[in-house]
């Protein structure tokens, strides 16, 4: 699976392909499908800003929130994020900081300023 991540990359990147949002996506949610943290992570960016797939945030939050389940923490983050702006889910603080905090001690010090 994180073969079609790494596929899913050079697409989304362009890199000796013709470059495809949508081939991205394509690949990204294989392998979300099959287990792969990561992909369930930029998947959700995908939809969260309409790249390859229709914007949507409120399909973006439940593939966040497996993969912050999965571990993946940056996911973790994006969910504070997308609680702390009521993007796909009601606006809520108090949840945006939880998983803010919940990134931060698993090792995303981007999202350690947030959980304050």
């Amino acid at each position: 699976m994180m073969s079609c991540v790494n596929l899913g990359m050079v697409y989304q990147t362009g890199q000796g392909v013709t470059q495809s949002d949508t081939e991205a996506a394509r690949l990204y949610r294989q392998a979300c499908k099959g287990g792969e943290m990561y992909a369930c992570s930029y998947l959700g960016f995908m939809y969260l800003n309409g790249l390859g797939v229709t914007k949507s945030d409120s399909q973006a939050v439940p593939l966040f929130r497996q993969a912050c389940e999965g571990g993946e923490m940056t996911s973790c983050s994006n969910l504070g994020g997308v609680y702390a702006n009521g993007r796909g889910v009601p606006r809520n603080t108090t949840t945006a900081r939880q998983y803010y905090q919940k990134a931060c001690d698993g090792g995303n010090q981007y999202a350690c300023p947030y959980a304050r």
